[in-house]
Parts: C-alpha cells; sequence; structure tokens
C-alpha cells in the first residue's frame, strides 16, 4: 500500500482475530507462511531490516500481538517456509524466494548513514520519551 502524499510505501500485516493465540500457527499455517515470505521480499526490496507481518487480535484479553520478522532470520525462514508455497502452488513466490535467498547469500545492502543517523534520533527521543 501507498501513501498517495508522502510516496512511502507500507507493508500490510496480516491480521488475525483469535481467542487462542497458540493454535494460530497450527490453524492459519498457509497464510502465515506466505505473508512472512512477502513480508522478507518487502525488506529486502525497500532496504529495512525488520517488519511486522501478523497482528493476533485477541479480543477475550484485548490484546493486540505483533509478529514481526528481522534480518537476523531471514535466509532461515526463506527456506523454512519454502516447502508450505510449494505445497500450495505459489511458484511465482518460490522463484521470488531463490532471488531473495541469492541476495541474502550474496549479502544484502548495508543502510546508508542517513539511516542509521535518523534511527539513533529515533532511539533517543524513545529514551527521552521514558524519561
Amino acid at each position: 500500500m501507498a501513501n498517495p502524499k508522502a510516496n512511502i510505501i507500507i507493508f500490510e500485516p496480516l491480521s488475525i482475530r483469535t481467542n487462542n493465540p497458540k493454535s494460530v500457527f497450527d490453524t492459519h499455517r498457509d497464510e502465515i507462511s506466505k505473508k512472512i515470505v512477502e513480508a522478507i521480499l518487502h525488506c529486502i526490496k525497500f532496504g529495512k531490516s525488520k517488519t511486522v507481518f501478523a497482528e493476533l487480535i485477541v479480543p477475550s484479553s484485548k490484546e493486540i500481538i505483533c509478529l514481526n520478522v528481522d534480518e537476523s532470520s531471514f535466509l532461515e525462514t526463506l527456506e523454512t517456509n519454502m516447502d508450505v508455497l510449494v505445497e500450495n502452488e505459489e511458484y511465482e513466490l518460490c522463484a521470488e524466494v531463490i532471488k531473495a535467498k541469492e541476495k541474502i547469500i550474496k549479502g544484502l545492502p548495508k543502510k546508508s548513514p542517513r539511516k542509521k543517523k535518523k534511527e539513533a534520533t529515533d532511539d533517543l527521543i524513545n529514551v527521552i520519551k521514558k524519561l
């Protein structure tokens, strides 16, 4: 999804309503597998180190649990979810996964100094807010 005013690409996480979050990986396995792969591909394409790929809405406890994927687990997660994609005949996504794995193995581009500076500023602001 794109914000036309800011020209920013936003990844929309999978939203699941459940009263039993422990069983969500069994009951929504295919959807979660596809969405986590899409999240990793989004991160690689836009140079992000992590993103939220799913939100578990638990009405009984009025909680929202955010599930995210981090750069350190991109390769392993892609490999783990490849079987589910093949099983569901998501062959185009499988091809993208193979290309993404090659990029990861070759080494993802490092963040620019500008992004690092913005993250450092954001971290400082968050620390100040907590004080």
